[in-house]
């Protein structure tokens, strides 16, 4: 991920044979993930796609990343990257019951995953508004932030269902 996060390269400052060994890296790391390192079910899954071996590299290739610029929400993204890491967010079950977003008697499928994600989000909120916070109430906040945990959990599962159907084999 981040490769993708680092500034873009313009294509004079990569070689050729950069390029080459990055996209098989990028082949070899992907075969691994998906297929355990199975060659056979690799190449079944890209026949899903409709893609060959063979086309890999030109579909994979660095220039792609390279020549266009990076989305705007990356930026927002290593933010919240780089915050999680620094913070220590090793939190235990004690921990996740005294965080007022959470409710026990209403759990959402992978929340632990994005607490994280709800603290970084609001201490750069709680930065970015200081002077107007006494305009919101506790319970305001805490609902607010229990909001971006159900929007945050929803996507995920909708990706989580169709993802797995994106790499069912084709016979």
């Amino acid at each position: 991920m981040q490769d993708y996060l680092d500034p873009p390269r313009t294509e004079d400052q990569i070689g050729p044979e950069e390029i080459e060994s990055a996209t098989l890296k990028q082949i070899a790391r992907w075969r691994q993930t998906v297929a355990d390192g199975d060659q056979a079910l690799f190449e079944k899954r890209l026949a899903s796609a409709r893609v060959t071996a063979v086309q890999l590299p030109s579909v994979l290739s660095q220039e792609l990343i390279t020549t266009e610029p990076l989305p705007a929400w990356t930026a927002r993204l290593q933010f919240i990257v780089e915050n999680i890491e620094s913070a220590d967010f090793s939190l235990d079950d004690n921990d996740l019951a005294e965080i007022g977003f959470l409710r026990a008697d209403k759990p959402l499928p992978f929340e632990h995953l994005f607490v994280p994600m709800v603290i970084v989000a609001r201490d750069r909120t709680q930065e970015q508004i200081s002077a107007t916070k006494h305009l919101l109430s506790d319970d305001a906040i805490s609902d607010l932030q229990r909001l971006l945990l159900v929007r945050l959990s929803e996507d995920f599962n909708r990706i989580l269902e169709a993802e797995p159907r994106a790499f069912m084999c084709v016979d």
